[in-house]
């Protein structure tokens, strides 16, 4: 190697260099073709860049959309209170006038009960007593006290039927009153 070396150095530079190219084989100059390389990088770059504002802006896009979704959700939940709540207190109120409504009945019951005995009294036993008007009157008061009587009975088992406590029970229509006659 030191002679080769000795022998070099008595050689010019460029002698040198012819030398070490033709036996290395390596050109050297200046690089042809970087800026291909240059290009693929910047289209690779802004590729990059482009995907990169995509996925923040989807993110953003979603984050958006579901922020709306739980406001609706929130709103929808409130609601679904609100209306659970109104049912409760008109379920409540149901309630209320059913046992009013049957409270009512109970206490119309007795005095109409009574008005139609003491009209049915008067028609039995005091025949010869009252006049013809005054039988009439009497067979009126019978006769409407009697048709109370039955609203009376429609209107608690209108009560039952609401509070869930009906008892079955079978008649005969040809025995109710007919209610043009009244």
């Amino acid at each position: 190697l030191s002679i080769i070396d000795k022998g070099l150095s008595t050689i010019s530079y460029y002698e040198q260099e012819t030398i070490r190219n033709r036996w290395i084989n390596v050109e050297v100059g200046p690089v042809r073709g970087w800026w291909k390389y240059v290009r693929v990088a910047v289209i690779l770059l802004v590729g990059l860049l482009l995907c990169v504002g995509l996925v923040i802006f989807w993110n953003r896009t979603m984050a958006r959309e579901i922020r709306r979704r739980k406001k609706i959700e929130g709103r929808l939940r409130e609601s679904e209170l609100k209306k659970s709540k109104m049912i409760g207190e008109l379920d409540q109120l149901n309630r209320q006038k059913n046992e009013y409504i049957g409270i009512v009945a109970h206490d119309l019951r007795n005095p109409i009960c009574a008005i139609e005995l003491m009209a049915s009294f008067l028609l039995e036993n005091s025949r010869s007593q009252l006049d013809a008007d005054q039988r009439e009157f009497a067979a009126r008061i019978e006769k409407l006290s009697h048709f109370m009587e039955m609203l009376i009975e429609d209107i608690l088992d209108y009560s039952k039927i609401e509070a869930g406590r009906i008892e079955r029970s079978e008649e005969h229509t040809s025995e109710l009153p007919s209610r043009q006659s009244t």
